[in-house]
């Protein structure tokens, strides 16, 4: 079993501090190292792990499985999955052998649901396996090697400039059905929403967020009625996915919507 510090730091403030109790529970340094999925993840995972003849309940959320706030965070940790999938296939694309990490997947998932554990009777079984938890450590850190989250920290005020170009030019554009405006609108403030949330949601939930729309506006750019509808949306979604996207999405954007152009030209 990995060894534990006895005690945890005092009791945290937010989900930050929470996640900073978790690292400190599990003997791990913060110190230069960015919040990525895998490595927030990992952190709750800590924080989870039971003691001694402990069980779920007791040390998730609020401790009261009836309440919305109980499964708020592990709603959060469904979205840090779901991201690690996506940089684990992104890997792969770019020629990356991922297969020791798709083998642990499944154990994340596992240690999400409490199934090698007890939710209400005491248990002594670790909520994750230790091989587990030292591949999701190493994710982490090859998420930092090929910056896979944004740093919203400097490029937030860049991200929501690029989400207001994009409701200028949504709104302007007369051309659209109403259906898709509605359906790009709301994209858009799903994105404005968790930029504004990063605390509370994680950069992941943003990151996805202004992705999806920067999806949504290339799709609309190639149904454009004129060459400079779509070169408009072209450019806003290339804004948003140079502010938002980390540095391997954005090129594979670029380097589509050249490829698209090329075939409307």
């Amino acid at each position: 079993m990995r060894a534990l510090i006895p005690a945890f730091p005092p009791a945290a403030s937010s989900q930050l501090d929470i996640l900073q109790s978790s690292f400190y529970h599990w003997g791990i340094r913060m110190i230069g190292a960015r919040m990525n999925s895998a490595r927030s993840l990992l952190a709750l995972f800590g924080h989870w792990e039971l003691q001694p003849n402990g069980n779920a309940l007791g040390v998730r959320g609020d401790s009261n499985p009836s309440s919305q706030g109980f499964w708020a965070e592990h709603r959060k940790a469904l979205d840090w999955l779901a991201d690690i999938e996506s940089a684990v296939n992104a890997l792969e694309a770019s020629g990356t052998d991922v297969s020791v990490y798709r083998k642990k997947i499944p154990s994340w998932y596992q240690g999400l649901f409490a199934i090698n554990t007890n939710w209400t009777p005491s248990t002594n079984t670790p909520l994750v396996e230790e091989a587990a938890l030292d591949v999701l450590q190493i994710l982490a850190s090859t998420l930092d090697l090929v910056e896979w989250e944004p740093d919203f920290g400097e490029d937030q005020a860049n991200v929501f400039e690029a989400l207001l170009h994009a409701e200028e030019l949504i709104r302007g554009d007369n051309s659209l059905p109403a259906s898709t405006r509605r359906y790009l609108l709301q994209l858009l403030q799903e994105a404005r929403f968790t930029l504004s949330s990063l605390e509370e949601l994680g950069g992941a939930a943003a990151r996805s967020a202004s992705m999806q729309l920067v999806g949504a506006l290339t799709t609309v750019a190639t149904t454009a009625e004129t060459p400079a509808k779509r070169n408009a949306y072209f450019k806003v979604a290339v804004e948003l996915a140079r502010t938002a996207g980390a540095t391997a999405v954005t090129k594979a954007v670029e380097a589509g919507i050249d490829w698209i152009q090329s075939l409307t030209q």
